[in-house]
């Protein structure tokens, strides 16, 4: 169980632990006195000065690039830290008795650029006991770890950037398998760790402790993990996507039970998530207040985020949970940009595009459940779909016939009058021939004189005019006569399949079917909706 955090360890431990090593760019030995160090630092800066800096080092530990000044002074002071200068020791190349760097026959092939022979004289050791064999092995953890971070690093910073081909990529994983190999019989064995305890008990310096040495062990397979899942996001960036799987797939297979690969991609797709949070504000922020904006703050989202999402796909995994719920945050977003824009604008067309680029995005089951839902009902809006199943495309020769009528009222004649102007005239002449004395063949004087205004009025074709001179003597409720229209319900031809036989073409029962909606909730039926509305009423 992991106790405690080893920050100088994490801090420390990524890409560049090699080639940016302190003891490699002040060129001395992990066993070094504080004295040669400063002198070794002074050298170099003088080096520097004059231009001559790339000679002080020998070909296989020249930095690449050279340090600068500033770099120079920071190894020295990195050294001054007992702490530091424990993790950079522990990254570094080792003699085979402490001390005696200077007599070590395989560091000074590794200083003469004779990696193989130094290689060999480690492995011949690696297989025996004591000090000599463990320095040996970490040795050999050390060189192949360094190669594969060199290559991965000359990959990545390569001016012709491109895909690698199974072959190189398997070729640089042999260097991967090497360095753990080795890594993972130090890790795992309590004489190794017993040796630097001795060693730092032999310092006797109050900053390195039992303590931290035991959190340094524990720490040191996230350590790892790090370097990987930072090579992984790299990789992402540059969209190799294979090589960058191949970085998840080695921290998977590597210490295994001993580190925390989860948690290592939780600390690098946590800028990820970051930027997505951002986009989402920006996505949603004052919708309510614009919300014509809709589709391009739609759009822009998801142009924002593909790119992050293709990353976390390949560091989380399609199948994770913290990938769907990401994804569906993503998507929540966008369909809130489309509903808004959608009900606004009424432009179906373009919110079924919204909401087809949504369902690209969401994972979870409920949130594809809930965009499907939201496609059937803006393809209702659009008149595409059998409104029975809400799944097949209408057929117009399928569609149900509704008949439906209304009462025409003198409330609705004056709220409209144009489409009712020869009822409106009847009115008005049955109104002059009742003021005449056309019920009774008598004709007084008031009834005379109503009946010549409202001849004039008549005889002016006046529509509005005639209808205020009736309005006084005519009441709001009268029926003056009825309208019948049939609105058409769409179907498909299964959905027509189903209700064949029903009375009333489908229309008088209810029908309980296991695909299609009931026949009776005709108050919810498109198109009659909208008639109820208006006054009309079905006719049975």
């Amino acid at each position: 169980m992991l106790t405690g955090e080893c920050h100088t360890l994490l801090d420390i431990c990524g890409p560049d632990i090699y080639s940016r090593n302190a003891f490699r760019l002040l060129a001395v030995d992990v066993d070094a006195t504080g004295r040669k160090i400063k002198r070794n630092e002074a050298e170099l800066q003088s080096a520097l000065e004059v231009g001559e800096l790339a000679e002080e080092y020998g070909e296989f530990l020249r930095p690449d690039p050279l340090p600068s000044r500033e770099e120079l002074l920071q190894a020295g002071r990195v050294l001054a830290d007992a702490r530091q200068r424990f993790v950079h020791e522990f990254f570094w190349f080792w003699p085979l008795q402490w001390g005696q760097s200077h007599a070590d026959e395989a560091l000074k092939c590794i200083q003469a650029n004779q990696v193989s022979e130094a290689q060999r004289q480690w492995e011949d050791l690696a297989g025996g006991d004591g000090e000599a064999a463990w320095a040996a092995r970490h040795n050999l953890a050390i060189l192949g770890h360094w190669k594969a971070l060199d290559q991965e690093r000359e990959i990545l910073t390569s001016i012709n950037l491109g895909g690698l081909s199974e072959q190189t990529r398997r070729q640089f994983d042999s260097h991967w398998d090497f360095a753990f190999r080795y890594w993972e019989s130090l890790c795992a064995n309590e004489e190794f760790w017993s040796l630097l305890a001795d060693r730092i008990g032999a310092l006797n310096d109050p900053r390195l402790t039992v303590g931290f040495l035991r959190d340094f062990s524990q720490w040191l397979p996230i350590a790892f993990d790090n370097i990987n899942a930072d090579l992984a996001v790299a990789y992402c960036d540059h969209q190799m996507y294979d090589r960058a799987r191949d970085h998840i797939r080695i921290m998977k297979a590597t210490n295994a039970g001993h580190d925390d690969v989860d948690a290592s991609l939780r600390r690098v797709t946590r800028p990820l998530n970051s930027r997505i949070d951002h986009a989402i504000e920006t996505a949603t922020y004052q919708l309510h207040n614009n919300k014509t904006a809709g589709k391009q703050r739609c759009i822009e989202l998801f142009n924002t985020v593909g790119h992050i999402l293709d990353v976390l796909e390949v560091l989380l995994g399609s199948e994770s949970q913290e990938f769907t719920e990401t994804c569906d945050r993503v998507a929540e977003s966008m369909l809130q940009c489309q509903v808004a824009y959608g009900n606004e604008t009424r432009d179906w067309a373009s919110s079924l595009e919204l909401l087809d680029t949504t369902l690209q995005i969401a994972r979870g089951s409920r949130m594809r459940a809930r965009l499907q839902e939201n496609i059937c009902i803006v393809r209702q809006n659009q008149g595409e779909l059998c409104w029975f199943c809400e799944s097949c495309p209408k057929e117009n020769e399928h569609a149900v016939p509704v008949t439906l009528h209304r009462s025409v009222t003198w409330a609705g004649i004056k709220s409209n009058p144009a489409p009712y102007r020869e009822a409106v005239f009847q009115i008005a002449e049955h109104l002059i021939s009742q003021f005449s004395g056309g019920a009774t063949g008598q004709m007084d004087v008031v009834g005379m004189i109503l009946a010549k205004q409202l001849r004039g009025v008549v005889n002016s074709g006046d529509i509005h005019a005639t209808v205020r001179a009736v309005d006084p003597f005519v009441n709001d409720s009268v029926e003056v006569g009825s309208q019948q229209v049939t609105a058409l319900v769409p179907r498909c031809h299964t959905c027509a399949a189903v209700h064949a036989g029903s009375a009333a073409g489908g229309l008088g029962e209810r029908m309980k079917t296991g695909n299609t909606k009931p026949l009776d909730h005709l108050q919810s039926w498109p198109g009659i909706v909208k008639a109820k509305q208006d006054g009309f009423h079905i006719v049975a």
